[in-house]
């Protein structure tokens, strides 16, 4: 075998045997970013303005067909009936 062969599968699993490594030794990554953002975050939500609510547009009338259509697709099938398969 090669040296690039023998290379290859270590630089692969080189990202997630590091995240192990520090996993094992009690460092988590991140977690100092986490708890900045966890104590700054409360002056951050009272300074936001309420979401503003946008109400769909209201639908024109539907005609006759439409309406039975709407009114027949959410039913049920009868009791009695069976699925052919």
């Amino acid at each position: 075998m090669t040296a690039a062969a023998l290379l290859q599968p270590i630089l692969f699993l080189a990202p997630a045997l590091l995240l192990w490594a520090l996993l094992a030794l009690g460092r988590y990554p991140g977690e100092g970013v986490v708890a900045r953002l966890a104590r700054r975050s409360p002056r951050l939500r009272a300074r936001r303005s309420p979401p503003v609510s946008r109400r769909a547009p209201a639908l024109p009338a539907r005609r006759p067909r439409s309406l039975l259509a709407c009114s027949l697709a959410g039913r049920a099938p009868p009791p009695g009936a069976q699925p052919r398969w």
